[in-house]
C-alpha cells in the first residue's frame, strides 16, 4: 500500500483503512484489493484526516485502538468535515468485543463494527455492500 505522502491531490479510492500497525493495515489492503477495490492504508489517525479530502473514500474501515488519534477519534472528525458524500466509516478491532467501546463507535458514527481478526468475512461482505450502494459512491473530481 501507498505512503500517505506519495498520494496525489487527484487520487480517489473506494476504501481508506487505518490502523497504527502497517502489517495489519496492509493485509486487509491486500484482501480488499483482492476483491476489486482500490485500497489505500493510513498508518494511523492522523495520517487519516490528512488524507481524507485527498482520497474522497467511499468507505473508511478503522481500527479502534491507536496512538494520538483513536478511530472513535477519526469517525467524529469525519463527522465534522463538510464533505459532501461523508464516507461509510467501519470500525474493525478487538475492542469491539467491549459493549462500551461499541456503544462509543455508534455514538462517533461508526455504523458497523467487526471483531479483528475473528469477522475479517464479515467486514469483506459489509464493505462489498457498502460499495455496491449507489448513494454511497462519491462524486468524481476535487
Amino acid at each position: 500500500m501507498a505512503a500517505d505522502s506519495q498520494v496525489s491531490p487527484q487520487t480517489q479510492v473506494d476504501v481508506l483503512v487505518v490502523d497504527d500497525d502497517r502489517d495489519s493495515a496492509d493485509t486487509l489492503g491486500l484482501v480488499l484489493s483482492a476483491r476489486g477495490h482500490t485500497v489505500q492504508c493510513a498508518y494511523g489517525g492522523v495520517a487519516a484526516l490528512e488524507l481524507i479530502f485527498k482520497l474522497r473514500p467511499a468507505v473508511i474501515v478503522t481500527d479502534i485502538a491507536m496512538p494520538s488519534f483513536d478511530g472513535m477519534t477519526v469517525a467524529a472528525s469525519v463527522n465534522r468535515m463538510a464533505l459532501e458524500r461523508p464516507p461509510t466509516l467501519i470500525a474493525y478491532s478487538a475492542l469491539i468485543a467491549s459493549p462500551d467501546v461499541l456503544r462509543a463507535s455508534i455514538e462517533c458514527g461508526i455504523v458497523d463494527s467487526f471483531l479483528k481478526p475473528d469477522q475479517l468475512d464479515e467486514l469483506c461482505a459489509r464493505v462489498d455492500e457498502a460499495l455496491a450502494d449507489p448513494d454511497v459512491t462519491r462524486p468524481v473530481g476535487p
